[in-house]
């Protein structure tokens, strides 16, 4: 019977991938970490509320991508620092989402509000005052609705429901009953 001798190197290797396992879940952690806003405090507030200030109001929809709610309008408000965005449907029906621990941003013409933690339904809301034009289509091959245009100083609404798809909103502010 031949007797098992553990080298030293074997008990060294065996030590490396127990320490390495040990550290993987907050390697992986650090890595997967929501990037930090590096602006000062004092102006991550004033950007949050010049951009609250421009984007606050009502708006019409005027075209739409992935828009399973056949949403018609929507009113913007905040509350507590929370963006509470309500979409008006077809028919009457609303429904609500509540975007928490939101950020702003004032990039001169471009100003947007992004939300976490929007409803059960939806991850986040990103509102914005465009400043580039950017192109947004249904995501499927076969559609035949073009893409949607976006032009610099046109708002965008998009929210992000659980499970990845987006609704993308291309809305015109209201000014009294006419739009802007």
């Amino acid at each position: 019977m031949r007797k098992c001798r553990i080298t030293p190197l074997h008990g060294l290797v065996k030590m490396r991938k127990l320490v390495f396992l040990s550290m993987l879940p907050i390697i992986l952690t650090a890595c997967s970490s929501a990037p930090v806003d590096e602006r000062p405090i004092a102006q991550q507030r004033e950007d949050f509320s010049r951009a609250a200030a421009a984007l606050i109001g009502e708006y019409s929809v005027i075209d739409s991508r992935k828009d399973d709610y056949k949403v018609t309008s929507i009113t913007v408000k905040l509350r507590d620092n929370n963006l509470i965005v309500i979409a008006h449907q077809n028919g009457g029906d609303n429904f609500l989402v509540t975007g928490k621990e939101c950020s702003g941003w004032d990039r001169g013409i471009e100003k947007t509000i992004f939300c976490e933690e929007a409803s059960d339904v939806f991850n986040f809301v990103d509102f914005t005052l465009t400043k580039y034009s950017r192109t947004i289509d249904d995501g499927l091959s076969l559609s035949k609705k073009p893409p949607m245009m976006v032009r610099p100083g046109d708002y965008l609404l998009d929210l992000g429901r659980k499970g990845g798809r987006v609704h993308s909103y291309l809305v015109k502010k209201m000014e009294g009953d006419t739009l802007k």
